[in-house]
């Protein structure tokens, strides 16, 4: 199915992503049973030790690097093929530190790899640094002897086992992998892997009761916003608009994509505009979404009113529930009332506080030194005092979602 799609757009990657339950893994184990000779895939836990020893299971990477050596032939041609690879690239300035073993005789013909780390005083890599060491010596042996076995890597989600902090490393490398050679797919719930992974939206596709969602392209995604006369009239674009028009490519790319990505590992997101709202989250998450009567909710701040029109559009059309709250400002403003009308229109549920936020909450400006950090501070001493116009608020976004489900 995703196959299909993946040689239509001729991609040399793709990402599956979505919640949890909607046939990701399963679609993945259909697919290519019918071309297990062609794939690499690697489902579940990595079956890897710092020897890369412990598995002689045909789904781990451990065959594919014997085969990428072709450590199938005699001991001298092995140790030739290893002594090809310089790996003082992927050594150098990094916290990893991989050699290759001849392992013929000990280990029936494996090739080894002996990953080392200076995170702590043992010099033991963990799960996470073992997988993200796999693959820069997969990267790296792909760059010296192009391979011609296999046309593609699947990993079903790479996140399991990596702390945070290897996220972004390991979708960069699987992006890099993808340019050497092998198409790479790879099923995740992670937006840091997904954003680090792919080059353009039509990369991703949402799984949904096992069907696939592909998203449009980055540039179709881009152009939501000839739909709005807020980003195409002079008279309606607000000032905050205006300073980066000029750079809007680089400003969708690092501040509303990230926003539709996160949105595609959810069912229900909250929208709000600054640092208030993003408290208010936080808090209602805490309160209400760590039970187990709710899941797959997430929230994003769209740092101001300008993007909520491009942002609403967007994530309605991926199928996102969405409850926006914002302030009405200054309603006789024809910018204000033009995005208000909009955000009304575009949203499922909304919230509005006339004219603002502070208002609604009783917070006067005397109450905080400064924006952001007073205002959390604040936001957290209402929480713990049990404030009754916070703990309203919170309820309100409560009885919203329960209307969505």
């Amino acid at each position: 199915m995703f196959l299909d799609y993946l040689e239509e757009k001729n991609l040399d990657r793709l990402a599956l992503v979505g919640t949890n339950s909607q046939g990701k893994s399963y679609m993945i184990s259909k697919d290519f049973k019918s071309i297990s000779k062609e794939a690499i895939l690697v489902t579940n836990e990595v079956k890897a030790d710092e020897n890369l020893k412990n598995s002689t299971d045909s789904s781990t990477l451990i065959v594919w690097l014997n085969s990428l050596l072709d450590n199938k032939k005699a001991k001298d041609a092995i140790q030739e093929q290893i002594d090809g690879v310089d790996l003082s690239s992927i050594n150098k300035n990094s916290f990893l530190n991989i050699t290759l073993n001849d392992n013929l005789e000990s280990y029936k013909g494996i090739i080894s790899a002996d990953i080392k780390t200076d995170s702590n005083k043992w010099g033991k890599p963990g799960s996470g640094e073992r997988f993200l060491g796999q693959l820069l010596l997969i990267s790296k042996i792909l760059e010296d002897n192009p391979n011609k076995n296999y046309k593609y890597l699947v990993i079903d989600e790479p996140e399991q086992h990596l702390h945070p902090s290897l996220y972004i490393k390991v979708g960069k490398i699987l992006n890099k992998i993808s340019h050497q050679g092998i198409k790479v797919i790879i099923a995740t719930h992670s937006p840091i892997i997904t954003q680090n992974f792919i080059e353009n939206t039509e990369e991703i596709s949402k799984v949904v009761n096992g069907e696939l969602k592909p998203l449009p392209s980055t540039e179709d995604l881009m152009s939501y916003k000839l739909k709005y006369d807020c980003y195409t009239k002079e008279e309606l674009k607000m000032s905050s608009y205006k300073k980066i028009e000029d750079k809007y490519e680089t400003y969708f790319s690092n501040f509303v994509l990230p926003i539709i990505i996160k949105s595609l590992f959810c069912d229900y997101m909250l929208l709000g505009e600054g640092t208030i709202e993003s408290k208010i989250f936080d808090l209602y998450i805490m309160k209400y979404v760590s039970s187990m009567e709710k899941n797959n909710i997430e929230y994003s701040i769209t740092e101001g009113k300008t993007f909520f029109p491009l942002i609403l559009s967007i994530l309605k059309e991926l199928g996102i529930k969405i409850i926006s709250l914002f302030d009405l400002d200054d309603e006789n403003a024809d910018i204000h009332k033009y995005l208000n009308s909009n955000i009304e229109l575009l949203s499922d549920k909304t919230i509005s506080f006339k004219p603002n936020i502070e208002t609604r909450l009783k917070i006067t400006k005397n109450m905080y030194k400064d924006k952001f950090r007073g205002s959390i501070i604040l936001m957290n001493d209402l929480y713990i005092d049990n404030n009754q116009e916070l703990m309203d608020l919170l309820e309100e976004i409560n009885s919203k979602l329960d209307e969505l489900k």
